[in-house]
């Protein structure tokens, strides 16, 4: 019994000493939950420690979060729930009891780190999607079996598979990023190799050394090629480099850099591995042409018949280029090529007779005769000679002093003259008056001179033969003549009115009649030239209505200056000729060959410009050209080997 009683106190002693620990509610000052409900998540609270440890996701403002605060009931807490904070840094939130007792909690936001910041394969960047998918694109062949990425993530986050292992991203690949709080963000990669292309089309097919372009239809390519090609030395045909323009990604077979002429098929193999089989149909002219093609040979920027020996390499290098003409220049700057009789007469009876009429020296003096030695050279190699009179009516280049000036002051009657009484000029070239029947008489004598002395093919008047400045005509001659044919009046007020510009052209007309009659009676074979400029600009510009002069049946061969610089543009050129061409209907398009220009100043064309333009000459028609200048013949010695390998025809025009 006593026993008993003794436990029993025992017992009682227990549950009094239990219920005198229990807190005091007044006393109560714990926060039991810390919540910010826009980002709906919850904080952990370790009341033993008094912190508070939340995790909100990554890209949170922290400067401005509002938290939903409960805390002991009857206890305040402040700064207040629902009451905006700075969390950047560890924020204190004190807890108050009813009996004044103070608990201090300390509160950590943490942002959720588990984000890939950049994914890069072969260095591209992926694309990333909003579903968190990244999304590679590559090229057909691309090998993705193998890839080792470059990721960067967020800091403190772990990422699985590991950012450096190499992965087959043939399917798509998850990567899964881990953050402090054991969040878990998943991101897939899809990698895309594009289907190879099925496109196997041959779309262009040029032969540089030939300059030759394929015509490409129904699977064959057609070559044409000059007449003389597979004969010419300079041309290896076994090793020619071919620039060919396929469909994107496909391949050809041919070997582009050393290709054979011989070759039959070329195959063009598409990205998906689909050939197409071209055939090569290389089909050369069967018979020479007809054509003039000619060069200029000037003594001016040029000393190639300043000696024997330079009309030997000349005449040389104008055959190994395929030429058959050459218009050689026989009489500029009150001067000639050769020794004239008809010059020297006048320059004795001007006084004179000690100053040179030669370019190149007296024959009296050393024997050499330039035209004669030039004649001899390219005869021997079947190639014909014209007499260019490059100055006809042009008197000098540059001005001309009258005071001092021995012909003007000898013949001043034979200078034309503009409105205001000065010497007539155009471009600084100085002219001599092309209305007057002594100045029309000394240029037929001049050139007839030369067709009786030397067996010349020809003699040509070009832009100043016949020509004259349409400021010209106001000599007291030309003023008296053209008053006895118009009852006593005078010219009109404008140089350019229509019927003052006929009635002088048509005086010009008549003379390239008289000089073609004379020529024909000196030598029928004789063929009488003209290279006039562009029309009708040579017509409103220099009176040369040179279409009429087709019309009364006194040209023998036409090659008017086409000359355009190749800024111009290639349709400048080809708009000229096709317009010619209609111009000199009146003859047969062998008589037809255009002036086109190589050589100016610095001015020199590219190959591929100069070949384009040979070659649609011929999509014309149009068998020969003449190049103005020989000093050029040489830089474009490619273009020449390939289209003219062999001399053409000279045509029978005099049949």
């Amino acid at each position: 019994m006593n026993s008993f009683k003794s436990l029993l106190a025992i017992f009682c002693a227990i549950v009094l000493l239990i219920g005198c620990e229990e807190k005091d509610p007044l006393s109560l000052n714990n926060v039991e939950s810390f919540v910010f409900e826009a980002l709906n998540t919850t904080g952990n609270i370790n009341q033993e420690e008094n912190s508070i440890e939340i995790y909100v996701p990554n890209g949170t403002d922290l400067s401005d979060l509002t938290p939903t605060i409960q805390v002991s009931e009857g206890a305040i807490v402040e700064p207040a729930s629902g009451q905006s904070n700075n969390f950047k840094n560890p924020a204190a939130y004190s807890v108050t009891a009813e009996n004044g007792s103070l608990n201090i909690y300390t509160v950590y936001v943490k942002l959720i780190n588990n984000n890939i910041q950049t994914f890069s394969l072969l260095d591209q960047l992926g694309t990333m999607g909003a579903d968190n998918t990244i999304t590679f694109n590559f090229p057909f062949g691309t090998e993705i079996t193998n890839l080792t990425p470059t990721i960067t993530f967020d800091e403190n986050a772990t990422i699985e598979p590991a950012a450096d292992s190499p992965q087959d991203f043939t399917a798509p690949v998850t990567y899964t990023l881990t953050a402090e709080n054991g969040d878990k963000n998943t991101y897939t990669v899809k990698v895309n190799v594009a289907a190879g292309s099925d496109a196997n089309e041959l779309l262009s097919f040029h032969i540089k050394e030939l300059f030759a372009d394929g015509v490409i239809e129904s699977n064959q390519i057609s070559l044409q090629l000059p007449y003389g090609t597979d004969q010419s030395q300079y041309l290896d045909l076994q090793h020619l480099t071919v620039e060919a323009e396929v469909s994107e990604h496909a391949s050809i077979d041919a070997t582009l850099n050393s290709f054979d002429l011989s070759t039959k098929e070329i195959t063009v193999t598409s990205q998906s591995g689909l050939t197409n089989t071209y055939s090569l149909n290389v089909e050369i002219e069967e018979e020479n042409p007809e054509a003039i093609r000619g060069v200029w040979l000037t003594n001016v920027a040029s000393n190639a018949m300043a000696s024997p020996e330079n009309i030997e390499e000349a005449v040389n290098r104008i055959d190994e280029l395929g030429f058959n003409t050459i218009f050689a220049v026989t009489y500029n700057k009150f001067q000639t090529l050769h020794p004239s009789q008809v010059l020297k007469d006048l320059y004795t009876a001007g006084e004179q007779a000690d100053r040179s009429t030669q370019f190149y020296y007296e024959t009296a003096d050393n024997g050499f005769d330039p035209l004669q030695i030039l004649i001899e050279k390219a005869h021997a190699k079947g190639i014909k000679v014209v007499a260019w009179f490059e100055y006809g009516f042009a008197y000098k280049y540059g001005g001309v002093n009258t005071d001092t000036d021995w012909f003007y002051n000898f013949k001043p009657d034979w200078f034309a003259k503009d409105r205001n009484g000065d010497i007539a000029n155009k471009n600084n070239f100085y002219w001599l008056n092309g209305f007057h029947p002594e100045v029309q008489q000394f240029m037929i004598d001049l050139i007839v001179e030369v067709v009786q002395k030397y067996d010349v093919d020809g003699i040509q008047g070009d832009d100043r033969l016949p020509a004259l400045p349409n400021t010209s005509g106001h000599s007291a001659y030309t003023l008296q003549r053209y008053a006895d044919e118009h009852n006593g009046a005078t010219p009109p007020a404008s140089d350019t009115e229509q019927s003052w510009l006929k009635w002088r052209a048509d005086i010009l007309t008549q003379f390239g009649v008289d000089l073609y009659n004379a020529v024909k009676s000196a030598d029928p074979n004789c063929l009488v030239t003209f290279s006039p400029s562009a029309y009708n600009f040579s017509y409103y510009n220099y009176l040369q209505d040179w279409p009429e002069w087709i019309n009364k049946g006194i040209v023998d061969i036409v090659s008017p200056q086409l000359y355009r610089y190749e800024d111009a543009g290639f349709e400048a050129y080809s708009y000229l000729l096709n317009s010619h061409i209609t111009t000199a209907s009146g003859l047969a398009k062998k008589q037809f060959a255009p002036g086109v220009l190589i050589a100016a100043g610095g001015y020199i064309p590219t190959d591929e410009y100069l070949a384009r333009l040979i070659k649609y000459n011929r999509s014309q028609g149009i068998m020969g050209e003449v190049h103005f200048f020989y000093e050029a013949l040489y830089p474009k010695r490619n273009v020449f080997h390939a289209l003219y390998p062999v001399k053409p025809q000279f045509p029978q025009l005099n049949q």
